[in-house]
């Protein structure tokens, strides 16, 4: 999947707000907002975007956790990028971060009525950072080198659950984290008949762990921990 957002436009000024409501039925309320900037600093040259955004998911209404907090699930984030002209160079500096939080799952028991019955609260989080610098250059004769660097972290955390009908209250939970690197660079030359050619090089490395725990809510016994590193 790739994803390009609005690059910064360094010769308009332009921004954008909005909100919402949303209502259901066996749901409590949610909402939305986002805004948007863009500010070219000095015209054609350097510029600057900005967008921010919240929205909070309403969740089931009628969990029957036993007086334990509806699942709300509230997501926050927002991503700020610099583009500037460096002799010839069209360069981009952006980072963005993302958190979601949840004080308890989002699944539901099947029936006519959206309801669970469930003794332990089950939260999930999951936090993404991710920094970029994208480079580009292109020549009278068709010819351009592009360079994208990344650095991506994501944590996140995951609570089940795990009581038998007849024990003590049990919870298993998941810590995961991860950190991506890359680097692709790329030479592509393009003539006026339409046919073009493109070399480039890669590289990537990415750190990927995992904790898994099991035991009673506030005090659970890890039971393994995982790393894996890829080239």
């Amino acid at each position: 999947v790739r994803i390009n957002p609005n690059p910064v436009d360094m010769s308009e000024y332009s921004g954008s707000a909005s909100a919402g409501l949303t209502l259901g039925l066996h749901t409590l309320p949610g909402f939305d907002g986002a805004a948007v900037i863009n500010v070219p600093i000095v015209d054609n040259t350097l510029g600057v975007r900005g967008v921010a955004y919240r929205t909070r998911d309403g969740g089931v209404l009628d969990l029957r956790d036993r007086g334990l907090r509806p699942n709300q699930v509230d997501t926050a984030g927002g991503r700020a990028a610099l583009r500037f002209d460096a002799g010839g160079w069209d360069i981009e500096v952006s980072g963005l971060m993302q958190d979601t939080n949840a004080e308890n799952s989002q699944y539901a028991e099947a029936g006519p009525v959206q309801m669970r019955v469930a003794g332990l609260a089950q939260p999930f989080s999951n936090s993404l950072q991710v920094g970029r610098i994208v480079a580009e250059h292109e020549w009278d004769a068709g010819l351009t080198l592009s360079s994208s660097t990344s650095l991506v972290g994501r944590q996140s955390f995951d609570a089940f659950d795990a009581t038998s009908p007849t024990g003590a209250p049990t919870v298993y939970s998941i810590t995961r984290s991860a950190l991506f690197f890359t680097q692709e660079v790329r030479l592509l030359k393009q003539w006026r008949n339409g046919g073009s050619w493109v070399i480039g090089a890669s590289y990537l490395r990415a750190r990927d762990a995992q904790v898994r725990s099991l035991g009673i809510p506030d005090e659970p016994v890890e039971l393994d921990e995982v790393t894996n590193i890829t080239y």
